[in-house]
């Protein structure tokens, strides 16, 4: 590794969070530069090429002179060898995590990976699948990062006989936010760490990101943000990856109808679709059992109050 990076901030949280949100709220702030895209996969399945690689592929590497340079690839909280890569690669870091109610959260991931058919198990079955793959101790580590990403993120899947060429299935231990952030507490210090809850960034963007500005000692811009929500749920990619038909419709609609309208009818037609589809319970409260242990934890550790 060259030098080390001065300063950086990373967005992390659990899929669904409100990171792509909260990035783009930092956009055109004059200390910051965003990576792009959003979410480097750098400390995730890249970090043999180097500091080098990492600011001349993701940053304008010409314009780094006091910049904080942003990094909002969420997985970064997920992955445990991901805290250890940045320790050894800036020397200031600090952390925004983002978390959800992981139960909602577990869905909506489930959600999104249904309706883009990467996911082929309905809900029951994908949640079975992903705490078989947990009990037989199958997870990401130091030395199986790059295979599993260049693999496409397999899964164990014992309905077709071990390994299914679709992805590696977290639905589950995505959610288990007290060891994960905790990985973050012992390396960093809680002082160089802000929790938020997808909820505050929703209800009260504007405190949220005035805090965010006094956390990392930059002029306060919060009055100057367009707090759109952006890339919220599965919504985005709700519509536009069901039919030729539906497409073709929706591209016809697009052009005489308001945005805002499309936008609450996209969501009317996923709450139907889903109520169809009729999320197993059993599944739901079980979930609810699982996360409760840890949600007490999380509670301890990061001693706040939790708003889901």
């Amino acid at each position: 590794m060259s030098e080390l990076i001065e300063k950086q901030l990373f967005i992390i949280g659990a899929e669904k969070c409100g990171t792509t949100s909260l990035y783009r709220y930092l956009d055109n702030h004059n200390e910051i530069q965003l990576s792009i895209p959003k979410e480097p996969i750098f400390f995730e399945a890249e970090y043999n090429k180097g500091i080098k690689y990492y600011l001349e592929t993701y940053y304008d590497a010409t314009n780094l002179k006091n910049k904080i340079l942003v990094d909002a690839r969420h997985r970064n909280l997920f992955l445990p060898y991901v805290p250890s890569r940045i320790r050894k690669t800036v020397k200031n870091p600090k952390f925004i995590v983002l978390l959800r109610e992981p139960v909602e959260r577990a869905i909506s991931h489930w959600t999104s990976r249904y309706i883009s058919k990467q996911e082929h198990l309905e809900f029951k079955d994908a949640i079975e699948e992903d705490l078989l793959r947990i009990e037989a101790g199958l997870n990401f580590g130091e030395n199986n990062s790059d295979i599993i990403w260049k693999n496409n993120l397999k899964s164990t899947d014992s309905k077709k006989g071990g390994f299914y060429n679709i992805f590696f299935r977290t639905y589950v231990d995505t959610g288990f936010y007290y060891e994960q952030l905790k990985r973050y507490y012992d390396i960093f210090g809680k002082e160089n760490i802000k929790v938020y809850f997808s909820k505050e960034l929703e209800q009260k963007p504007k405190e949220v990101m005035k805090d965010i500005f006094e956390f990392l000692k930059i002029e306060d811009k919060s009055d100057h943000i367009n707090y759109q929500k952006y890339n919220k749920s599965a919504d985005k990619q709700l519509i536009k990856k069901k039919s030729k038909s539906f497409n073709y419709l929706y591209k016809l609609i697009k052009k005489i109808i308001p945005n805002d309208i499309i936008i609450n009818s996209k969501r009317i037609l996923y709450k139907i679709k889903f109520n169809n589809n009729k999320l197993d319970k059993a599944t739901i409260d079980n979930l609810r059992l699982i996360y409760q242990k840890e949600n007490e934890k999380l509670n301890i550790l990061i001693d706040r109050e939790i708003i889901w």
